[in-house]
């Protein structure tokens, strides 16, 4: 690790917002709904992993434009991997408090493109739903 400099900050900044973030809702919602209590935990039900490829496989990767030289996918595959790691014991709570000052930050560009391309609207839908 170290540190990345870069002259594409807003570009960084989505992809930080609209993937990590936004998954990290995507999951939180809904897994605290199931009875979890950490990320780590809820990403060992086969379903949380596959409603998050799908989020973003599906919706946020394909209306995000990626700083140079960044793979998007393995971004994707990196914060997955975190989300799954059992030594972070990151709470669910955690991420769904203020929740009502995050979802508008970390949702809306995503569910405006979205909404404009005319793009599968269910699961982010799903995700208000549960919050």
């Amino acid at each position: 690790m170290g540190v990345q400099f870069s002259d594409e900050v807003k570009l960084w900044e989505q992809v930080k917002v609209r993937v990590l973030n936004a998954s990290h809702l995507t999951l939180a919602y809904p897994a605290l709904l199931l009875g979890y209590h950490e990320v780590a935990e809820a990403m060992r039900d086969p379903q949380v992993p596959v409603l998050l490829d799908r989020f973003l496989d599906k919706i946020v990767l394909p209306l995000l434009e990626a700083p140079r030289d960044v793979d998007l996918v393995d971004y994707k595959n990196t914060v997955l991997e975190r989300f799954s790691n059992e030594a972070m014991h990151d709470q669910l709570t955690r991420i769904a408090s203020d929740s009502a000052s995050k979802v508008p930050v970390y949702f809306t560009t995503t569910l405006q493109e979205m909404l404009a391309r005319g793009v599968d609207h269910r699961i982010p839908a799903f995700t208000l739903a549960a919050w």
